[in-house]
């Protein structure tokens, strides 16, 4: 059963495992536009950015006001990441810092024109996560999705410790 308005939230531990990839990268005003209870935008405050947040209600235009940043970084309901990630794209001047799940990546009929105009510069393959809350793996693989200007590029793998 899905929770509403697809809630689900990060663990710092992905937040921190993407800005050792992308840390170094990031600078500006950063817009956390699906901030829930702030697990992101918490970290990345902690870490020393400046994060701007709104939250998601009943469409992805409700999420944020949608003007310039440099950033936009986030895990937005699924059932709404592509409208979201179009605004993203649209608005970042410096680039659009994704998580969400792997399969996001297929050329469906609904993402394929994206994937033809943007092509992401970064995933990081992330290991299966918790995030019902209750310890226990979800039945899906995460990624976060980078577009932008990294140290790395391709794709990377966060290997479990």
């Amino acid at each position: 059963m899905r929770r509403v308005n697809d809630f689900y939230p990060t663990e710092s531990r992905l937040t921190l495992s993407m800005l050792d990839f992308c840390g170094s990268a990031i600078s500006g005003l950063i817009k956390e536009p699906c901030n829930g209870q702030g697990h992101i935008s918490d970290v990345l405050r902690n870490q020393g950015y400046e994060v701007q947040t709104s939250d998601i209600e009943k469409d992805a235009r409700n999420a944020v006001n949608w003007s310039e940043c440099d950033w936009t970084i986030t895990n937005p309901p699924f059932i709404h990441a592509l409208p979201i990630l179009k605004y993203a794209l649209q608005y970042s001047k410096q680039g659009v810092i994704f998580l969400t799940r792997l399969s996001f990546l297929e050329p469906t009929y609904d993402r394929s024109e994206l994937w033809k105009k943007h092509i992401p510069s970064l995933v990081i393959v992330n290991p299966r996560t918790s995030f019902t809350g209750d310890g226990k793996s979800d039945s899906v693989t995460t990624c976060w999705i980078c577009f932008g200007k990294f140290k790395f590029s391709g794709v990377q793998f966060v290997l479990k410790e």
